[in-house]
């Protein structure tokens, strides 16, 4: 290693440092960053390591800190270890930010590994320095990925405080000087001064929004979030997947089935969604209202692979149960194949990348479009969940948002992938582009149009709905000869359907599309 340069610095006070005491022959050291040269004594004291300047990117900056902390601890150990002895100090701080951060993953991996050479020190502010401290005190509930952390009012009551630990809160007394502070941003205070990690802060999707369009009306018809199915066993899709469960209004409502591939190690997903209903002249999806059918997961057995053949038998199944299919797509990843044989057994299929960013018009960024749309469903509530799906849950309110838009799962999170979350959101999305053929082939259906009516009585919308029916079906089937004839005459239709001669009816109308009911 060769020194470029030595300059001399000079300062108007004294600083303080740290060392460690007879640490002879040795003091300092050099270390070699991607950043530049860092000078060290045998002692290390790192700042703010959950916090980069060059990336907002948490997962770049857990690799950098790493590796930096990782060379720091090697050129000690190279330059003081003695014996089983090791004289140094490597101290690390920051700021809390992320519960997904460096120093709070650094943490766990020293609680769980019962390291004896490391001291942690995790208080609030006022807790490190008592002169922050107050015996007038308020109350925060700290939420988590599901609930939202709140400050409650100065002075609440006990059974207020119970109620909200009742909720699964964590209850925390902070000193009244820091209200304002809270009020202003629980999640910031929370992380700068009661040091509590956020684990919301990075999140793509937040779990309170994603809770609020769960329901117990109906469940995931798939028996486990993870069957083991491969190449070498006789097992089908099917066997797991209990008809019992699939509503009998949602057969016949259009499906769209997404698959995200893989081979071996990591697993493929497979998930539907339904279009429920639409808004009136709304051919973009953004007014619709979707479903999710079902989602799982599909790992390997060991030592075999992911069946791509059993993948399309299911979907075969599913067509043959009376599933009404419009739509499978898939990601790229070995798609060719099960593609042309899904095409071939008379299936509408597409290569849909839910990890693809694309460039927006008038925009310098490109965004992950299939994620943006899934994550306004869910915010909107055009989305609606079974309540048990716990695997789905992790990984959607896992998700996060790198800073060139790729939307991503940290290192460690969960099963290491999002194969269930791009499988639903590949489906949802694609059920999005296809809005205009469920217009076509749907309308709108009969209680979508009473929820809008403006009829005191379902009974008379209902009774309008059946005459404007009928004056479009005189209409389509009167011979022009017999129009003209009726026309001068100002008399009724030509043809009579059984409901008597259509007469106006003051009220909302209805003047085309199919109605059934």
């Amino acid at each position: 290693m060769k020194i470029k340069s030595i300059k001399k610095i000079s300062l108007d006070a004294p600083k303080q440092f740290y060392d460690v005491v007879e640490a002879n022959p040795y003091n300092n050291f050099l270390i070699k960053t991607n950043s530049g040269y860092i000078i060290s004594h045998n002692c290390n004291f790192t700042d703010e390591v959950n916090f980069a300047a060059m990336t907002t990117d948490v997962e770049k900056i857990k690799r950098k800190q790493k590796l930096l902390i990782s060379q720091v601890d090697a050129r000690m150990q190279s330059r003081f270890m003695k014996g089983t002895k090791l004289p140094t100090l490597q101290m690390i701080a920051s700021s809390k930010s992320s519960d997904q951060s460096f120093l709070d993953t650094y943490i766990s991996t020293k609680k769980k590994n019962n390291s004896k050479t490391t001291l942690i020190v995790d208080e609030p502010q006022w807790v490190i320095r008592n002169d922050k401290d107050s015996p007038n005190k308020f109350w925060v509930a700290v939420g988590n990925k599901f609930l939202a952390s709140e400050v409650l009012p100065i002075n609440a009551p006990e059974e207020l405080v119970n109620n909200y630990r009742a909720k699964g809160y964590q209850m925390l007394h902070v000193p009244e000087g820091y209200y304002e502070a809270f009020m202003d941003n629980v999640e910031l205070a929370l992380t700068d001064i009661a040091g509590i990690s956020s684990t919301s802060a990075l999140k793509y999707i937040s779990g309170v929004r994603l809770n609020e369009i769960k329901t117990t009306t109906y469940e995931n018809p798939f028996t486990k979030d993870i069957i083991e199915v491969g190449t070498g066993d006789n097992l089908q899709y099917s066997q797991f997947f209990d008809l019992k469960k699939v509503p009998q209004n949602c057969r016949s409502k259009p499906l769209y089935i997404h698959l995200d591939m893989s081979k071996s190690g990591d697993k493929t997903g497979i998930g539907g969604t339904w279009i429920m209903s639409k808004s009136a002249n709304d051919d973009t999806g953004k007014g619709a209202k979707y479903r999710v059918a079902f989602s799982v997961s599909i790992k390997a057995p060991k030592g075999y692979e992911i069946s791509f053949e059993k993948a399309r038998i299911f979907i075969k199944w599913l067509k043959s149960q009376g599933f009404n299919i419009k739509g499978v797509s898939m990601d790229t990843y070995q798609s060719a194949q099960i593609k042309q044989q899904l095409t071939a057994d008379g299936f509408n299929t597409k290569i849909l990348s839910v990890d693809r960013l694309e460039n927006v018009p008038d925009s310098k960024q490109k965004l992950c479009l299939p994620y943006i749309f899934f994550k306004s469903a869910i915010y909107e509530k055009r989305l609606e969940l079974y309540a048990k799906c716990d695997l789905l849950t992790d990984e959607i309110v896992g998700l996060e948002k790198e800073p060139d838009g790729h939307i991503n799962h940290p290192e460690g999170g969960t099963q290491g992938s999002k194969d269930a979350a791009d499988a639903i959101c590949g489906s949802l999305y694609n059920a999005s582009q296809s809005i205009g053929d469920f217009s076509f082939d749907y309308g709108e259906t009969l209680d979508d149009l009473i929820s809008v009516s403006t009829a005191n009585n379902e009974a008379e919308t209902k009774k309008q709905i059946n005459i404007d029916f009928e004056q479009a079906l005189q209409e389509m089937f009167t011979p022009n000869s017999i129009k003209k004839e009726r026309q001068k005459a100002s008399e009724e239709g030509f043809v009579d359907f059984g409901n008597g001669p259509s007469t106006p009816f003051a009220g909302p109308s209805v003047s085309d599309g199919m109605l059934i009911w």
